[in-house]
C-alpha cells in the first residue's frame, strides 16, 4: 500500500492505494478519519498495476509521508 498527504493552511488529507492481484483499492480522506473507500477490478495483476501508478503520478500536490510519520497514525 501506498499512501500520500496533502497538509497546508487549508487541507489536511490523505490518498492511499493498494494493489492485490487483478484489483485496486484507493482509500482518501481527511486525516484522523478512516476516509472512503473504492474498489475497481482489471483483466489482470498487470492491468491493475499500471492503473494505480497512473493514479499515483495524477496526485501531484500529495507527498508520501516519511515512515515515522506514518507510524504515528
Amino acid at each position: 500500500m501506498q499512501r500520500f498527504e496533502l497538509v497546508d493552511g487549508k487541507s489536511s488529507k490523505f490518498w492511499e492505494i493498494d494493489v492485490q492481484g487483478s484489483a485496486h483499492t484507493v482509500r482518501y480522506g481527511r486525516i484522523g478519519t478512516d476516509g472512503q473507500s473504492k474498489e475497481k477490478s482489471f483483466d489482470d495483476g498487470d492491468a491493475a498495476q499500471a492503473a494505480a501508478e497512473k493514479l499515483i503520478k495524477a496526485c501531484l500536490l500529495y507527498t508520501s509521508p516519511s515512515p515515522r510519520d506514518l507510524s504515528t497514525s
